[in-house]
């Protein structure tokens, strides 16, 4: 009143309560008109009030989440300074706001991309984007990784690069400790396989050395005392024991090859397939055609037997279930490995379906040949579908 009194004009801000009781936020002009009379203007702008209210609740909300998130946040121009992060950027950093505000972003990463980070701002201004893997460096000299997000962002009015970074150590932590277990495991996994390998040798070698040679001593003393009985009514009773002696012997010496034939040890790999080939599988009535590189070297035991048991598992499965009426083996050098490939004629099925069934313990074959030709640094794969034969490949290194 007084400032009007002397003649100014008044500029005002003020709330106004509505007859239907709400507030109104108005901005206001008065000044005397003379002795008697002061003009006053009301602007209703209680629209503009509200919606300035809403854009810093929500810049507030959005400041706020930043600071709680778990990760980095910042907001960098073209020369790498800082314009905006978040509470984490300091505490992980251990830079704080005010030195924040005078170093760029090139001193928080690894010293040998430093020379490229101008150039990779530039490239992100220019509206490329990148997600990746890079480490943090931090004030006391750590060396965090962190899997950024960074992309180009108009902050003020300005063009910039926003970035936003995960802390990688616990899930990298996690994965070495899964490879050291996954190391043990397959480590544990060979040396059970060679136990079990080592055990088959000595089972089969004492089926043919003490049990066979048994058997068969027992049989040459039937047949002398058949030869020695003349007309006796007893040899009768003594042909039936020595036919029954002459199939155990058989059955023993079976099962000696079943469980490690030594024609794999001693003459090796390609002999070894010739006799399954042979004795296992074109008995049962499957004709098999058998292509082998010439020369082919002796490889290592382990890789020899992996990859023996492999034709074994094969077979067995298109025996049993392919209904095929040929086959294909072909065992090859490539690139100093050496490669098997077994294909049938059969009706197929599916390879998913059979590796979750095995996975659910069901069936073990398909396992057991992935785990065999895995320990020894070799790839299987399997390809078949229902009506169209299958194929089993493997690829081992020669070494």
């Amino acid at each position: 009143v007084n400032q009007l009194g002397i003649g100014n004009y008044l500029n005002f801000k003020d709330r106004l309560r509505h007859k239907n009781g709400k507030l109104k936020y108005v901005e206001g002009s008065a000044h005397r008109l003379d002795a008697q009379n002061i003009q006053v203007m009301f602007n209703d702008v209680t629209s503009r009030v509200v919606a300035e209210q809403q854009i810093a609740e929500e810049r507030n909300f959005v400041f706020h989440s930043l600071d709680v998130m778990p990760g980095i946040f910042y907001v960098i121009n073209h020369e790498g300074r800082f314009l905006r992060w978040n509470r984490q950027t300091e505490e992980i950093s251990g830079y704080t706001a005010e030195e924040l505000r005078h170093i760029t972003s090139a001193e928080m990463i690894a010293p040998e991309l430093r020379a490229k980070h101008k150039e990779f701002v530039a490239s992100i201004l220019s509206g490329a984007r990148w997600e990746g893997e890079a480490e943090l460096c931090c004030k006391d000299g750590r060396r965090i990784p962190y899997y950024y997000v960074v992309r180009h962002f108009k902050w003020q009015g300005e063009d910039c690069v926003v970035g936003m970074g995960v802390d990688l150590t616990e899930r990298n932590q996690a994965e070495r400790l899964a490879l050291t277990y996954l190391k043990e495991m397959q480590s544990l996994s060979a040396r059970i396989l060679e136990s079990q390998e080592e055990e088959r040798r000595r089972i089969a070698r004492e089926l043919h050395d003490e049990l066979g040679q048994g058997l068969t001593a027992t049989l040459l003393s039937l047949k002398n005392a058949e030869e020695q009985m003349g007309e006796s009514p007893m040899v009768a009773q003594v042909k039936h024991a020595s036919s029954i002696i002459t199939i155990l012997t058989q059955q023993v010496r079976a099962l000696s090859l079943n469980l490690r034939p030594s024609v794999l040890d001693d003459l090796g790999l390609v002999a070894a397939f010739r006799w399954y080939i042979r004795e296992r599988v074109e008995s049962a009535g499957l004709r098999v055609v058998l292509s082998v590189d010439k020369d082919l070297p002796r490889l290592p035991a382990l890789q020899e037997t992996a990859c023996f048991r492999v034709l074994q598992s094969a077979f067995t499965n298109i025996l049993r279930h392919a209904q095929a009426q040929e086959a294909q083996v072909s065992l090859r050098q490539a690139d100093g490995n050496l490669v098997l490939v077994i294909h049938d004629n059969g009706r197929g099925f599916d390879v998913k379906a059979a590796r979750q069934t095995a996975l659910a313990g069901k069936s073990l074959g398909l396992l057991g040949m992935e785990e065999r030709v895995r320990l020894v640094g070799g790839v299987l794969e399997i390809t078949s579908a229902p009506g169209q034969g299958s194929e089993v490949r493997v690829v081992l290194p020669m070494g």
